[in-house]
């Protein structure tokens, strides 16, 4: 797993907000259709439409990147 943290606006009809969280993925964010699969993932659970803002790769526990 490669752990990232990801950092998200959303609006909905009565205003905005930004929010942040952990997700756990089997494969390294290296596109755009990557990030269209992560707003699809966080789409459920905000309340309104998210736009990632920013993400940034957790390390591993020695301290290193996680594998790619």
């Amino acid at each position: 797993m490669i752990s990232y943290f990801i950092a998200y606006s959303f609006a909905n009809e009565t205003g905005f907000g930004f929010g942040n969280c952990q997700i756990d993925l089997q494969y390294p964010i290296r596109s755009q259709k990557d990030i269209v699969d992560v707003t699809d993932v966080l789409r459920p659970e905000v309340p309104g439409e998210p736009v990632i803002l920013s993400f940034t790769r957790f390390e591993d526990e020695a301290g290193n990147r996680a594998a790619r």
